[in-house]
């Protein structure tokens, strides 16, 4: 019973941090701000 719960609890976790990654990805992909640096890495 208490595997089944501790099983429960990761995929609610991996749920839980698959939502969080996908909104992240969707505000990257419609932002349509760019900054300028003055570094070597362009966005």
């Amino acid at each position: 019973m208490a595997a089944n719960a501790d099983q429960e609890i990761l995929d609610r976790r991996e749920q839980i941090l698959d939502e969080e990654l996908d909104r992240f990805l969707e505000g990257i992909n419609t932002s349509n701000k760019r900054v300028k640096t003055d570094t070597w890495m362009e966005l």
